[in-house]
């Protein structure tokens, strides 16, 4: 059984920036656990990944990731030559995109991307989420995969297909 949430956190405008494509990683975050309704923590965790991410603190974002996508995300970090893996890589890739945004636009970017609108499909143990970014950041929607890892929701894959009833 399915069941959709729909949570909204910030205030949303406009942004000119134009993102870079990023083939380096898609990511890593961190959420914890306790006894809230699941589509809230799930939120929490992917709101908190791409905070982590585009302030450049890679270490926490990658914190966000199941051990095996973690892995993943290591080993192409390091064959891609970024010998600090995920969290170097994740760090250097968010920093990167928040430093490309206009000057003058820069904390918007920053708050709009870390405020996203996200959506969870719960099903057990696992779950599907989407974030939904303001038009012209770059981002547009984001679908990801997250599993319940040791009382936690964690992100197991950047790029979740569409469900079934969409």
């Amino acid at each position: 059984m399915y069941r959709v949430v729909t949570i909204v956190r910030g205030s949303r405008g406009g942004v000119g920036c134009v993102m870079l494509a990023v083939g380096v990683l898609a990511g890593c975050g961190g959420g914890s656990a306790t006894d809230a309704d699941p589509a809230v923590e799930i939120a929490a965790t992917v709101r908190g990944y791409y905070d982590d991410f585009i302030h450049g603190r890679g270490r926490e974002a990658c914190g966000a990731l199941t051990p095996g996508f973690r892995a993943e995300g290591d080993a192409k970090a390091r064959a891609q030559g970024v010998v600090g893996g995920c969290p170097e890589a994740l760090a250097q890739v968010g920093s990167a995109l928040a430093e490309a945004a206009p000057a003058g636009e820069r904390e918007q970017f920053v708050r709009e991307v870390s405020s996203a609108k996200v959506t969870a499909e719960v099903n057990g143990e696992d779950a599907v989420a989407t974030a939904e970014f303001p038009p012209g950041l770059g981002f547009d929607l984001k679908r990801l995969a997250l599993e319940r890892v040791e009382e936690a929701w964690r992100i197991s894959d950047l790029t979740a297909p569409a469900s079934s009833g969409q």
